[in-house]
């Protein structure tokens, strides 16, 4: 991939949910167990009711798809004097 090209962030729109879901496959496949589900599971989140959809972003450089990040909703809970946040976010 070509650096010296502009990089953009923009919304992602259902347009690209099937490259962003490709470059989330590559990004993570054999990386933490054989294949991969991190793109399964963007792809059933973006139908979730704690999806943002404001907040679902991807990076070009130059014309081409080169990464995404998504949020969901998220609570923050007390255990003890512990945070605890339920909810993540997905990066690729």
């Amino acid at each position: 991939m070509d650096l010296s090209k502009e990089l953009v962030i923009r919304r992602e729109q259902p347009a690209d949910y099937a490259t962003v879901e490709q470059v989330v496959r590559e990004a993570f496949w054999n990386v933490y167990t054989p294949a991969c589900t991190e793109h399964y599971l963007l792809h059933i989140m973006r139908d979730h009711p704690a999806f943002v959809p404001e907040l679902d972003m991807l990076a070009l450089v130059g014309e081409k798809i080169a990464g995404s990040v998504v949020y969901p909703k998220s609570v923050i809970r007390l255990w003890g004097d512990c945070p605890l946040v339920s909810g993540s976010m997905l990066l690729a």
